[in-house]
């Protein structure tokens, strides 16, 4: 990170973890990166790639979802553990709770995750729980369907590719169900559309608007 980038810490002096929440294809890398380099955070990156049943998973959902999933819940959980012994303020890709209230709930609604699979990841969600901090803050990027799928067909991920218009949907009324779970105080809404994080003014107003919030909590 910079050298000069400000340092914001909360009440107890405790290192301030901040999250990126959102659907697919809405700037969470992009946004994540801006943090770690303008404000000085470490970034705790998603990394799909690493996720090796992922592959399998898109080819046979029902058969390796639960593998899927816990080792996004494992890789994640683990990731921030790593960081948070650097104490430093930090900047996480989504997070576990995510995966679990977003992700797992969209896949046992669509039935490929069964309700018993469910429950297992709710029950290891709980423990993990236990071990790792929650955010501080949640910048939370929104954007419309269409702009996403556009999106998701210009990143040209292979797997990605033929995710449907209503598993999008689908993910975004999960999103607003999770959103309900969180202290509105917490949250800053931000439609990925309307700041253009790629071009100088769009990083300088984006940073602004992240130093303001984070330095009112």
């Amino acid at each position: 990170g910079r050298a000069d980038a400000p340092k914001f810490k909360s009440g107890t002096e405790k290192a301030m973890i901040v999250a990126v929440s959102g659907n697919l294809a809405t700037g969470k890398t992009t946004l994540t990166k801006i943090i770690e380099e303008e404000l000085g955070f470490i970034r705790v990156a998603e990394n799909p790639q690493q996720n090796e049943f992922l592959p399998d998973f898109y080819a046979d959902m029902e058969r390796w979802c639960l593998q899927s999933q816990l080792s996004f819940i494992v890789s994640r959980s683990s990731s921030l553990l790593e960081a948070q012994k650097k104490g430093s303020n930090i900047a996480i890709d989504r997070t576990v709770s995510e995966d679990v209230f977003v992700f797992c709930r969209a896949l046992n609604n669509y039935g490929i995750l069964s309700d018993r699979e469910l429950r297992v990841i709710l029950e290891a969600y709980e423990l993990i729980c236990r071990a790792i901090p929650s955010p501080d803050l949640y910048i939370y990027l929104d954007d419309s369907t269409d702009r996403i799928i556009d999106r998701i067909y210009r990143k040209a991920i292979p797997y990605e590719q033929g995710i449907e218009r209503e598993y999008i949907e689908k993910i975004s009324e999960f999103y607003r169900r999770w959103l309900t779970m969180i202290n509105p105080l917490k949250v800053s809404r931000i439609i990925t559309s309307d700041v253009d994080f790629t071009n100088p003014h769009g990083r300088r107003e984006v940073v602004s608007k992240l130093q303001q919030f984070l330095l009112r909590n």
